[in-house]
């Protein structure tokens, strides 16, 4: 067993623990999650260095007057057996027995003592960091230092560290934590992890809004490509704030992203990407510019100005788009970075975008943006879709699994066997039409009520596809946004 489990310290992956006082059972406390379902056994985010076998129980119960106390520890897993619901489906893989302790009473003195030599003591490595300082400092919270000991960690140079420092901070109540992010707003600049805290939090912070933008914008020459991207990504979330109003402060958020771009471009790909997203949201002339310059400057990350382009949605740029889908000479040779396009020019353009994805269907030296051109068109009921799908799997090509399950998907097709597949395409080439018309969560709840869990899987994402990249929240934040 290797906690972490999850960036929420709370979360313990497939173990369950029980704990008594005084004979007396104990309930968690709220969002304490473990032995929950979803597979064998729970993966661990624990990198190399964490401590084996070990678990906060102070996070998951409140252990706060002396006493007599047990604890059980219980590995769950999945039953893969037969089992109609409600019947339960998880087992046990192993449990211990009762392990009885002892609680005493600590004097203050104690408290300070331990809690001064445990915050003096941080690790520099992750796995030490996140399996034990971060766990064992919040046995302290809602304490100022160790709520600052966190924000702390948000600028660290590990991802890890970050991620697990952010899930933490959620567990300070707001008349902590808030003060406390805006102090290293203004005296360390804005970071990632403090972008998504408040606007996680816009309430909290929505009397200060026009005096954190300017902040924010105050940083975006900083030479920490860092605190440039947490700059970017501050503003940007901005736009979640209550603006009934003088928007006087994003106005000028706006013209000051736009006069730093080309000094933007420049930095590290982090940067060059928020930039992207930021520009795509302004929605101007300026902002258009501006990302077809960074596009020519940074061809390697371009798929994140493209897909900002298509929020703008003006009609100039549907040839110019159209026409990098059949250009040679990517370095991919797959066309992995333009693959997302063709979704984004129907969402943005509608039918008009028809002949530039019937022309990347036929013309495109890239694989993925054949395909994904194919399957636009066969949801828009085109024909010359129907019979890229159905030659690439008669011919049993490489991507040809991936294509049926979007088949079955996106056409509420049956999940087992591969004729009626082949014989829906032949059926849509006689007679071309779009699927049924149904909204994307009635179709995931349709999968998810499916008792064949091969339709379940599926519906827990619904059948509608969209390529993003994960980023550092670092794995649960999109790096790349389609908005």
């Amino acid at each position: 067993m290797r906690y972490p489990f999850g960036e929420d310290p709370r979360y313990f992956g497939s173990n369950r623990l029980e704990l008594r006082r005084d004979g007396q059972t104990l309930a968690p406390l709220p969002g304490v999650r473990g032995g929950g379902l979803g597979g064998e056994i729970a993966g661990s985010i624990a990198p190399p260095g964490a401590p084996q076998n070990r678990l906060p129980l102070h996070l998951a119960f409140a252990i706060d007057r002396p006493g007599r106390y047990a604890v059980r520890w219980t590995v769950i897993g999945e039953n893969f057996g037969p089992a109609t619901p409600p019947a339960q489906r998880e087992r046990v893989l192993a449990e211990s027995g009762w392990l009885d302790f002892d609680v005493v009473a600590a004097t203050r003195a104690d408290h300070e003592t331990w809690l001064t030599a445990t915050l003096a003591a941080r690790p520099t490595d992750a796995g030490p960091y996140v399996g034990d300082y971060l766990p064992s400092v919040l046995a302290a919270a809602p304490d100022r230092r160790v709520a600052q000991a966190v924000i702390n960690a948000l600028y660290s140079d590990a991802g890890l560290i970050r991620s697990c420092a952010l899930g933490s901070l959620a567990k300070f109540p707001a008349n902590v934590s808030a003060p406390l992010v805006l102090e290293s707003l203004h005296g360390r600049g804005p970071v990632e992890g403090i972008a998504y805290f408040v606007s996680w939090h816009a309430a909290w912070f929505q009397d200060r809004r026009d005096e954190i933008v300017k902040t924010a914008v105050s940083f975006l020459r900083s030479k920490d490509h860092g605190v440039v991207e947490g700059a970017l990504r501050m503003l940007d979330f901005a736009r979640a704030f209550d603006w009934k109003g003088d928007t006087t402060a994003m106005r000028n958020a706006d013209r000051a992203v736009e006069a730093a771009a080309p000094a933007l471009m420049t930095r590290g790909d982090s940067v060059a990407q928020a930039l992207a997203i930021y520009l795509g949201h302004i929605r101007s002339a300026a902002s258009r510019d501006r990302l077809w310059q960074q596009i020519e400057q940074r061809p390697a990350l371009r798929e994140q100005a493209l897909i900002a382009l298509t929020w703008i949605a003006d009609p100039a740029d549907l040839r110019k788009i159209g026409d990098l889908l059949v250009q040679p000479g990517n370095k991919d040779s797959r066309g992995t970075d333009l693959s997302s396009l063709p979704y984004q020019l129907v969402r943005a353009f509608g039918d008009g975008s028809i002949p530039y994805l019937q022309r990347a269907l036929a013309e495109s030296p890239y694989v993925w943006v054949r395909t994904q051109s194919a399957e636009q068109l066969a949801l828009k009921g085109r024909v010359e879709g129907f019979e890229f799908l159905l030659d690439a799997i008669t011919a049993n090509r490489g991507y040809r699994a991936e294509l049926v399950n979007w088949l079955r998907g996106a056409f509420h097709l049956p999940t087992t066997g591969e004729t009626e597949v082949t014989a829906f395409l032949n059926e849509r080439i006689r007679d071309p039409k779009p699927p049924r018309q149904e909204s994307r969560v009635e179709v995931a709840v349709a999968q998810l009520q499916s008792r064949d869990p091969a339709a379940r899987k599926p519906g827990g994402t619904g059948p509608a596809r969209s390529r993003c990249a994960k980023s550092g929240k670092y794995g649960q934040r999109q790096r790349l946004s389609d908005q």
